[in-house]
């Protein structure tokens, strides 16, 4: 045992096939410190920590050195690394999904993970106790498609601190998660932190968390180190161009909104439901329950609530993908459930939606052209020249080269294909445009640039758009109303100054103090309003 930090990077790189992707990289981590690193997608954070682990592929060339306790992980030989990974330094990865094996129960892949067979099977039960699991032993015998993504992360939470590890990784966390959600699994890694006694070792693209969580921050930018402080010196006076602009993509004020038309809906739901079948002769789930709400022309309704609320059901209604078990849904005033097979496509095609992941959208195996012009070659709007040319133009409105319809999706950023997939959604000119947590997945400069862009096509095109996000700082800067939700109705709706700054109901109130944001200060305030709320 050394005294000093726990971890102490000195002068590391990386490079791929002879491509350096990490340079000079030196930083410390204190014993039962959190140090967040942060910058955006290619920055170089996730490749800084899996080469701590080992984990990179067998191209990658590593120079430097990474001290834990003492011993450089750099230069111990393969078997003492072994022994190292899970039990000294642990990983908790960003998609827990993709971190479990569909194919075992997670009981298993918890006992899996720890060192000893003695006992383990109490000791699992004790990890997801330990992990905020409330019924441990169900959770236990579930796989993991019956879990919901907050479940899946403390599983593999529970998995990563199983042998007490003296450094836990935490490769984004709490991406993708809904705001109550995200902060359950902030205050289990605090909670956990100070009972352990562990330091970690945080990476994000997100400064609310940062600011929620962190000790010191490492701003990341091509690989390379811009700046580094204690978290509250950082916040108040970056002194990176690179950190400011980071914090200001954040705070960006939200675009000034021009008065919504007054004109008939586009979409109007009067007291619509939608249910599924139970399992195993259980009774029917109300995922929708009697809602009734509009949306005019040319207006943004904001729509937010947590996984399982009803919002991208209510969406399934709106596009007649789904039927409502009672009540109505029109489009421009017309009932979908009068129409014909023929009529509803017809339909359809004044409806664009917008997907979460624009890499599961596209499909890999055509050209981003192909995959823009899809909807118009579905309709036969056009074809040939004109078609080409159509393509070219809506990559343009998106702010993309016409010279990306021969690229495949996987050779653009996620940005890029994001920008994509607004091009397709807009490709028949839609008078109603469904975005369904499109941002969630991007860093927040990229996310800044994507919202400027939807605002501008917004205003240019005068479509009307249904905006699902868990992120309500997303929904403040795009919407005009903000409709809630929880277990399938609608619990408060109004404008969206009004319900983001003066909520009514006591659960948006505990959104909003759930919602991280960028200032330490701050956020102290609002976990402890959380805090009460939740008692």
């Amino acid at each position: 045992m050394t005294t000093g930090p726990l971890l102490a990077v000195r002068g590391l790189g990386v490079s791929f096939a002879g491509r350096p992707v990490v340079r000079d990289v030196s930083f410390t981590a204190g014993r039962g410190e959190v140090l967040a690193i942060v910058g955006e997608s290619g920055s170089g954070k996730t490749v800084t920590a899996l080469s701590l682990l080992g984990l990179l592929p067998g191209n990658a060339e590593v120079t430097g050195s990474a001290l834990l306790d003492g011993t450089d992980l750099f230069t111990v030989s393969p078997a003492r690394r072994r022994a190292i990974r899970g039990k000294d330094v642990a990983m908790v990865f960003q998609e827990p999904m993709s971190a479990l094996n569909p194919v075992f129960t997670c009981g298993y892949q918890v006992r899996e993970a720890l060192r000893t067979a003695r006992f383990a099977r109490a000791r699992t039960l004790e990890l997801l106790e330990l992990a905020g699991l409330s019924d441990p032993a169900r959770i236990a015998r579930s796989y993991p498609h019956e879990l919901s993504g907050g479940q899946l992360q403390r599983v593999v939470i529970a998995m990563a601190i199983a042998n007490d590890p003296a450094l836990l990784i935490a490769d984004e966390p709490t991406t993708a998660l809904d705001v109550t959600v995200q902060a359950e699994v902030l205050g289990l890694l605090r909670d956990l932190k100070a009972r352990i006694g562990m330091s970690l070792l945080l990476i994000t693209h997100d400064m609310g968390v940062v600011a929620d969580l962190a000790d010191r921050v490492v701003v990341m930018r091509d690989g390379r180190i811009v700046e580094q402080n204690d978290v509250t010196t950082l916040f108040a006076a970056p002194s990176a161009g690179y950190t400011r602009e980071l914090l200001g993509a954040v705070a960006a004020a939200p675009p000034s909104k021009k008065p919504t038309p007054q004109a008939a809906p586009v979409v109007r739901l009067i007291g619509a439901t939608a249910t599924y079948r139970g399992r195993f002769r259980s009774p029917p789930v109300r995922a929708v329950d009697d809602v009734s709400l509009e949306v005019g022309a040319g207006e943004v309704l904001g729509l937010v609530g947590e996984s399982g609320s009803g919002k991208s059901t209510l969406a399934a209604l709106i596009t007649g993908l789904l039927s409502p078990a009672a009540g109505r849904v029109e489009l421009l005033g017309t009932d979908l459930a009068t129409l014909s097979r023929p009529a509803l496509r017809a339909a359809r095609r004044r409806i664009g939606v917008v997907f979460q992941d624009p890499a599961s959208t596209l499909n890999p195996r055509n050209t981003v052209g192909a995959g823009v012009a899809e909807p118009i070659e579905l309709h036969r709007v056009l074809s040939g020249p004109a078609l080409t040319a159509r393509v070219c133009e809506l990559l343009e409105a998106v702010e993309l080269p016409a010279a990306f319809r021969s690229r495949y999706p996987h050779e653009l950023s996620g940005g890029q294909r994001q920008r994509v997939a607004l091009a397709r959604a807009l490709a028949l000119d839609p008078e109603l445009l469904i975005a369904d947590e499109p941002t969630s997945a991007l860093d927040v400069s990229v996310q800044a640039k994507i919202l400027a862009l939807f605002h501008r096509l917004q205003d240019e095109r005068g479509f009307a758009a249904v905006f699902i996000s868990h992120d309500l700082s997303v929904i403040q800067r795009v919407a005009d109303r903000v409709a809630v939700m929880l277990h399938g109705r609608v619990v408060e709706l109004g404008p969206a100054a009004d319900v983001l700054t003066a909520p009514a109901h006591s659960y948006t109130k505990r959104l909003l103090a759930a919602a991280p944001v960028a200032d330490p200060a701050e956020q102290r305030r609002r976990r402890a309003a959380w805090t009460a709320l939740r008692a």
